[in-house]
């Protein structure tokens, strides 16, 4: 497993619970996350991408020292996605102005729905939709709920109406919510 996206039901990471699992590359804490406890993520050396949902900065073990939680490396060169219209909320939290990069992003429900290896990332800001993903992208496909295609080429951007779509690369098939 290399991404890992909490179930909504759970509140408060416990201690350890990723400890030195080396394979973790992305992670994803739901909305009501209140609390992340010691040494959850420390020694996840690939960990490099880390989306918080919620607002309001979860609880560290440590209010100021996120290095209890996280490895130096995740903090230095990882990067801690929040949402949108609240980065000065963790950039200005002890603990989490530990991360040296703070980017804001919108929640969009997300999902890889088949090949969980690939490495194509959906990211949604207002009505526009971003992909990255190096030659993944070489040909993308964008399918409304319906089925309809409503884009294909190389884009590495588009603005969609609200909405429900699929994203097709040459390796998996990604479901978003615009």
């Amino acid at each position: 497993m290399t991404r890992l996206r909490f179930p909504e039901s759970i509140d408060t990471v416990k201690n350890c619970t990723f400890f030195n699992y080396r394979h973790l590359q992305s992670v994803t804490l739901p909305a009501n996350v209140k609390a992340i406890g010691y040494d959850s993520f420390y020694d996840c050396d690939s960990l490099h991408t880390v989306y918080i949902e919620s607002p309001t900065p979860p609880m560290l073990p440590e209010a100021t020292h996120a290095e209890y939680t996280f490895s130096e490396k995740t903090l230095q060169s990882g990067i801690l996605y929040v949402p949108k219209g609240y980065a000065e909320s963790y950039k200005n939290n002890a603990g989490w102005q530990q991360f040296l990069h703070i980017e804001e992003y919108t929640p969009s429900d997300v999902d890889e729905i088949a090949t969980p290896s690939a490495e194509v990332r959906v990211k949604v800001s207002d009505n526009t939709v971003s992909f990255e993903g190096g030659n993944d992208l070489d040909g993308v496909t964008v399918f409304d709920i319906s089925g309809r295609t409503v884009y294909s080429g190389m884009a590495e951007s588009l603005t969609l109406p609200r909405g429900i779509y699929l994203l097709r690369t040459k390796t998996q098939t990604i479901k978003f919510k615009v």
